[in-house]
């Protein structure tokens, strides 16, 4: 296989390919960095996450009338109430926050030398938190706490702290409030990868997004022997989303020779950690019959729901076709309408779909054409086709039968 070829072909399995009864949607490579032990919200912590933004949001919503220099300084000790920061060196921090935010209001390009002297004095750890919590604050204030924030980066970068360091690499990589520089960000990768090994951020996030690059030339020449080297690094320090990477590159030969039993094993040492991306790949496999596993409906179906119930959205779908088709355990569509509301409320388009059929058809649920037609535009929008063809269906429906719009029938 040709390097232009695996390279596409890790591009479509890691991003999104269709196989068979689920596609295959992994988590991307540049997602931003989490530990073995968190790489996936259970439900609930989802929900609690949805409930605090939307608390933040209504908070500063409330004080829309400050200008940008207090509005920064509110959204920020917002987020840092949350996680519980130390109140005098929060203060220090926002007060040079603010001071920042203010020259930035006056369109001044370049920070003086008493502002730069004091971020020097915050130390790596406060610019991180600081350059770190203006790229959150970004969802309330605006854009231009993004642009406030690479300084504090830059600066935490320049004295040594690999968080800051791992962060202001990202943002060079991505263009993200500053110019886009891969080689850069290279480099800046590079310094936190010869470090010594650590299971904590930014290590084997930084480790495996070095990876990435090497896989796909980006800021470097491609070099396949040594990303394959780094995917194994990050995945010893305990970072799963390498060890799922790893599996698919495996299973289907991208870059390398096809090897179903190593593909296997990394799938399974992902389980082991609870990594709901591998017990899905498993669990398809498993459906399947491919990949060197043997076919097992009843025990695919298992894995999906341990996958489910990690928060996986493809296993959730995957599931509610088990349930709508009774494959692999006794056919229900209440339990199918259930697993696809619960992979539709995170936006997966495919479970989208198959849930506003239910409610144009009112199966299970009580006919609802507002409510599908919410869901298919939501599928249509992650560039679904299948979506753009139940949406002519449904409007053909109308047309032939405009009663239809207003019932509320239930099976």
């Amino acid at each position: 296989m040709s390097a232009s070829v695996a390279r596409g072909s890790l591009v479509r399995t890691i991003r999104g390919c269709s196989r068979c009864l689920v596609s295959v949607q992994a988590r991307g490579f540049w997602d931003p960095p989490r530990n073995a032990s968190s790489s996936h919200d259970s439900l609930p912590t989802q929900a609690r996450r949805k409930a605090a933004v939307a608390a933040t949001q209504r908070q500063y919503c409330d004080k829309a009338e400050q200008t940008f220099a207090e509005q920064v300084v509110y959204a920020l000790r917002l987020h840092a109430d949350q996680r519980k920061l130390k109140e005098g060196a929060l203060d220090s921090l926002l007060d040079v926050v603010r001071e920042a935010a203010v020259q930035a209001e006056s369109n001044d390009p370049d920070m003086n030398d008493d502002l730069h002297e004091k971020m020097e004095k915050l130390g790596g750890a406060m610019l991180y938190i600081g350059g770190s919590f203006l790229l959150m604050a970004a969802k309330d204030v605006g854009s231009k706490c993004i642009g406030l924030a690479v300084p504090f980066l830059r600066k935490g970068a320049l004295l040594g702290h690999l968080g800051a360091k791992y962060s202001f690499a990202r943002v060079t990589l991505d263009g993200t409030g500053v110019e886009r520089d891969p080689a850069e960000a290279v480099r800046l990768f590079e310094e936190i990868a010869a470090t010594a090994p650590d299971e904590k951020d930014p290590y084997p996030q930084a480790v495996f997004t070095l990876g990435v690059l090497y896989f796909y030339g980006r800021g470097v020449s491609v070099d396949t022997p040594r990303a394959l080297e780094l995917f194994n690094k990050a995945a010893d320090a305990g970072l799963t989303q390498s060890l799922h990477t790893l599996g698919l590159l495996y299973l289907q030969g991208d870059g390398v020779v096809v090897d179903h039993a190593k593909a296997m094993d990394y799938f399974r040492r992902g389980q082991a950690k609870d990594d709901a991306r591998c017990i899905n790949e498993l669990a398809t496999c498993t459906m399947m019959g491919t990949g060197g596993v043997e076919k097992d409906a009843t025990k695919a179906c298992e894995l999906y729901h341990d996958a489910a119930q990690l928060g996986n959205t493809n296993a959730m779908h995957s599931l509610g076709v088990c349930y709508w088709e009774g494959r692999g355990v006794m056919l229900s569509e209440e339990k199918a309408a259930y697993w696809w509301t619960q992979a539709a409320d995170l936006d997966h388009p495919r479970a989208s779909v198959n849930l506003a059929r239910m409610y144009v058809t009112g199966t299970v649920v009580k006919r609802d054409i507002k409510l599908a037609r919410s869901l298919l535009q939501a599928a249509l929008k992650s560039g679904l086709p299948q979506a753009a063809d139940v949406m002519d269906e449904l409007e053909e429906a109308l047309k032939a039968d405009p009663s239809l719009d207003d019932s509320t029938d239930t099976k």
